[in-house]
């Protein structure tokens, strides 16, 4: 099918990079609801998303929710936003714009931000899981590591602005240099 595609409420699960039809057209979900990806073998959407809110019971507006599985369109957050991998893998390929909105990552799957997060909204892990941090991001709000692990994958990987705030959570180099303007720990590593 062509058009946008919107999820306004529930939880619409997708087994197929084609599970949201034609790509060019984009997919929002509106706060409330959550796109789910499973897939045993992977899978790669290279949907545009607009994403906003937690999902259906927090679970993610945009959740993995099995195997390895990629999102290689373009993200933009209309609103604070959080991503999850209950379970397996969640790669996202494509460059993520926050527009001044939180990005909350979240589940006990991992997560691996490989495109460029920019704007001037903050980060946050609250998952039980890993998430790693692949590109040269420059979102200017503060990152803060609750629960969970959140990772570099390359040197610099989170800009010089804003403070990172390490509370419980656990917050790895993985031998990676990063140059911040503030660090707080508060009982994490």
């Amino acid at each position: 099918f062509t058009g946008v595609a919107t999820v306004s409420q529930g939880l619409l699960t997708i087994a197929s990079a084609a599970g949201l039809g034609a790509t060019a057209d984009g997919t929002t979900v509106s706060d409330g609801a959550t796109l789910g990806i499973f897939s045993a073998t992977g899978i790669t959407v290279a949907e545009p998303l607009n994403l906003s809110g937690t999902g259906v019971g927090g679970a993610g507006a945009l959740s993995n929710v099995g195997g390895t599985n990629s999102e290689s369109g373009a993200i933009t957050l209309a609103a604070a936003t959080t991503v999850s991998a209950s379970a397996g893998t969640l790669n996202l390929t494509g460059a993520l714009t926050n527009g001044g909105n939180a990005l909350t990552l979240d589940g006990m799957g991992a997560l691996a931000l490989r495109g460029v997060v920019s704007g001037t909204g903050g980060l946050a892990q609250t998952g039980g899981g890993t998430s790693t941090l692949f590109a040269a991001n420059t979102y200017t709000g503060g990152t803060t590591v609750s629960v969970g692990t959140l990772a570099l994958g390359a040197s610099n990987a989170l800009a010089a602005a804003g403070t990172l705030t390490v509370s419980v959570g656990t917050f790895s180099l993985n031998a990676f240099g990063v140059s911040l303007s503030s660090v707080v720990v508060n009982s994490g590593t």
